[in-house]
């Protein structure tokens, strides 16, 4: 059921309104072991087989870290991960290190020291909650975002909104 407010975009029109979506800092928790698309998988592929990735596959990732920071905007994310890690872990970890170097902070987090987080989402005020694809084997293919209204409390942030602050 949808919450009042809510807003259902596609992944392409997540991406596209992604910097808009939030005034100072944006706050993502992963905690698949793997985000599927099969772009993805073809990239991981070649990784793996120790490749060079393209750079332009992530131009696009980069370009939205880079117009974030220059608007004065956080990026940030933890990724939460079982080890030993599978091969496509290793592969969004060696990705991670461009987000980085763009600007993005991100945090690896292993699954058995998770138990207990309280983290905040969007702006510590509104959050946005991603629908994975079911029948993507357990690989979190994204079909849809929802961004819920300002002041929605999230599963994992009990708090009212404005407790938090950067």
């Amino acid at each position: 059921m949808s919450q009042p407010g809510a807003v259902i975009m596609t992944p392409g029109e997540f991406d596209a309104r992604f910097t808009g979506l939030f005034e100072h800092a944006a706050f993502r928790l992963e905690l698949l072991d793997r985000y599927d698309s099969p772009g993805t998988q073809q990239r991981v592929q070649r990784f793996l087989a120790g490749q060079p990735d393209d750079p332009s596959a992530r131009a696009g990732w980069d370009a939205l870290i880079a117009g974030a920071r220059a608007a004065a905007k956080i990026m940030s994310r933890v990724h939460v991960v079982s080890e030993p890690l599978t091969g496509y872990l290793r592969f969004e970890l060696d990705f991670y290190r461009g987000s980085v170097a763009a600007g993005e902070d991100v945090r690896i987090l292993p699954r058995t020291r998770a138990a207990g987080l309280d983290l905040p989402g969007f702006d510590r005020c509104s959050s946005a909650r991603g629908h994975h694809d079911p029948w993507s084997h357990g690989s979190g293919s994204l079909r849809a975002a929802r961004r819920l209204p300002p002041r929605s409390r999230s599963a994992l942030n009990r708090r009212p909104c404005g407790t938090f602050r950067p």
